[in-house]
């Protein structure tokens, strides 16, 4: 992650030396360099999402108020905004990216990540939806493709969602273990877009298609057994003569002759 710029310190207090009764905890004040390096650390995953080409982060530290022990409490902000590279720069947002807040003994009491949370779907970006966090909060995280694991039954917080146009096609008819996210459902089983695959008439092939649309060939499905005039073969035996209906073993002997009526 690249360097983030501190901006200078702001007191959230008229008077601070009034309630300073000594060092403190941490024996010494601490400078600003050192909480915005704990706090990076602390939403160093939530820093990184934000950290986007084109944008740049800013940390700023207040003092929240004075300590009656000694010490501080202590709040450090991120914050991103629009990089320029022209002049006049176009006046851009900025957004609270995360806070991180720390006691008077210098430990951190408190910290929240603001980047990517979400109350629905609608607050993501496309590609994105929202999904609750193992802390009770929502953030949004990506799409899952075609052929990767869905839904289930699992912690919310882990749970995986298909990209539209896709399905979650179940694993088993309880749909507790998750399944597969596929274009088309056939028989309970995920399919592909282009994937071919036999029909369960087991004489035509079907290809799944965009949308989930399933086209399937509709050739007239001949009996099990080779047809021979008025029978059908069994198994391992071959049609010999068709005008008689006489099945044999293949490359057995075989009476050519013209039957008036099936034998």
């Amino acid at each position: 992650m690249k360097k983030i710029h501190i901006l200078p310190a702001l007191v959230a207090v008229a008077s601070l030396s009034m309630f300073v009764l000594g060092a403190g905890p941490n024996n010494g004040p601490r400078n600003d360099n050192w909480y915005t390096a704990k706090a990076q650390h602390e939403l160093r995953d939530c820093l990184n999402r934000a950290d986007e080409p084109g944008y740049s982060i800013d940390a700023s530290v207040t003092t929240i108020s004075a300590c009656f022990a000694g010490g501080f409490i202590t709040e450090v902000n991120f914050a991103r905004s629009i990089t320029c590279h022209r002049e006049p720069c176009p006046r851009a947002p900025i957004v609270l990216v995360g806070t991180v807040q720390f006691g008077c003994d210098d430990t951190i009491i408190d910290s929240q990540c603001f980047f990517g949370s979400c109350s629905t779907d609608a607050d993501c970006v496309t590609g994105d939806w929202c999904r609750p966090t193992e802390g009770g909060a929502s953030e949004c995280v990506p799409f899952v493709s075609e052929g990767e694991s869905c839904n289930g039954f699992v912690l919310p917080w882990t749970r995986e969602q298909c990209e539209p146009g896709l399905i979650c096609v179940p694993s088993e008819p309880t749909g507790d273990v998750p399944g597969t996210c596929a274009t088309c459902n056939y028989n309970g089983e995920p399919k592909f877009e282009g994937e071919s695959f036999p029909s369960d008439d087991g004489c035509n092939t079907c290809t799944c298609g965009a949308g989930g649309l399933i086209a399937c060939t509709e050739r007239a499905c001949l009996p099990i057994g080779e047809v021979c005039g008025p029978v059908v073969c069994g198994e391992g035996l071959v049609c010999c003569n068709s005008s008689c209906g006489i099945c044999t073993p293949p490359g057995g002997f075989c009476t050519q002759q013209v039957c008036s009526e099936p034998q």
